[in-house]
Formats: structure tokens, sequence, C-alpha cells
């Protein structure tokens, strides 16, 4: 238990290893078995690293079955996903250098719902997650000159990635690609209409959009759709 001015600020639920290595070079400090009730770091193991007389730093974050509201709000910082029932585990690593920040993570969600945070252009949303089965790989980055994110979401032979850049001037670009060999596997991963009765096909999309700060033409996009068997049904269409 940690006090401040006489008053408990950290309380670990039980007992907690930090471990700190000093090294010629720098110091390492290594926490096991986290269990400590304040924001972003729940149920988290990891390793924190930083050298003498430098700007770097890098701290590495591991869990394990962890109940996906106890991570919500790490994961709504750097997954942009707002994860509310179900379990992941996975491992961070996050390399802090001068102004730039660098985060990178691969997630395994198991029985995850939740609402996906990411923006699309022209107030576009991704459906809510339900009850997904997926990985969730991510790249980050930030710096003065921007940010860049990669989400790429797998399961088995599908897979589906977004990236979104916001450079200098505050202007976003948006790219998509998406090959799922059979998108009925979408409705055991997002919340979609309940009629739907059939929803099945194969889906390859590409797909880049860019603001240009332009009035009047101010998004410029470029779309490339390809759909095999596809056939949706429900109780006022039935396309195929």
């Amino acid at each position: 238990t940690v006090f401040r001015g006489g008053e408990e600020v950290l309380n670990a639920l039980k007992g907690v290893d930090i471990i700190i290595t000093k090294r010629p070079e720098g110091v390492i400090v290594t926490v096991g078995d986290s269990l400590f009730p304040f924001p972003y770091s729940r149920f988290i193991q990891g390793t924190f690293e930083t050298k003498f007389n430098s700007e770097e730093s890098i701290s590495i974050f591991r869990f394990q079955n962890v109940r996906a509201e106890k991570v919500r709000g790490i994961y709504s910082l750097f997954g942009k996903i707002a994860p509310g029932s179900g379990k992941i585990s996975g491992e961070y690593e996050i390399l802090l250098s001068g102004k730039r920040v660098s985060v990178k993570g691969k997630n395994r969600f198991t029985n995850v719902s939740g609402k996906i945070l990411q923006d699309l252009p022209l107030g576009l949303k991704i459906p809510d997650l339900k009850d997904a089965d997926l990985v969730h790989e991510m790249d980050l980055t930030l710096d003065e000159t921007g940010e860049k994110q990669i989400h790429t979401f797998s399961k088995e032979e599908n897979s589906f990635r977004l990236t979104y850049n916001v450079n200098a001037k505050k202007l976003a670009t948006w790219e998509i690609f998406a090959d799922w060999k059979n998108i009925q596997e979408l409705k055991s991963i997002f919340q979609l209409p309940g009629d739907l009765e059939i929803f099945e096909g194969r889906l390859s999309l590409k797909g880049k959009w860019e603001e240009s700060g332009n009035y009047g033409d101010w998004i410029k996009s470029n779309v490339s759709l390809n759909v095999l068997g596809f056939h949706w049904k429900d109780p006022f269409f039935d396309l195929h």
C-alpha cells in the first residue's frame, strides 16, 4: 500500500513483486503479477528500461486472459477499442525517444464485445464488436510531424487492416484493406442486424480517403471493391 500526505493513494489487491535493477548504462524496473487498482495498470506484468543521459526509454507490458473491462483504459488509449466483456491476452511495447512515441502490440480476443472508437471518413462508424474471437495487432507512432496508426484484425485466413494518418496540418488520411474469405464470419465478430438471415460471400476491398484541406473538395477517395458469391437476406431484402 502506498500513502501520500497521510492518504492512501494505491492499494495492491495482493502481493506485487517490484524489482529495480541498476546497471552501468541505466535502470530496469520489473513489475510482476500487478493487480494495481488504478486505470491502465490492472493485471499487467511488465518491464520498464531507461538509460542514463538518454531521451530513450522502453516499456513492455504483458497480460494473459484478463477480463476485457479491466484493461479498457489502456485499450481505448492505444487500441482505439473500448472492450466491455470477454478476455484479452497480449503484449505492448512502448518506446519513448525524445518527442517521439511508438507503440506496438499484439493481442488475442476471446468472446470480446465492445465499441470501436476509431473514426472513419464522412462520419462512418465500424459496428460494435460482439463475442469476437480474433487477433488485433497495432503499430502506432506520434511525433511533431503527425500521427500514424495501423490496426490489423485477423481471424484464421481473413484479415482487415486500417491505416490512419494525421499530418502536421491536422489533415487525415485513411487507408483500408480487407480480404475476407467468407463474410459470414463477420456475424461472429460484429453486432449486425439481428434479423439478418443470410450473409455470405467473399470480400476484397482497397480504399483510400484523403482530406485535401480545400473547401468544396474536402475528401478525395479511391476505392476498389470486389465481392464474389454475395448473398444478403433479411425480412426486407434478398440480394444476390
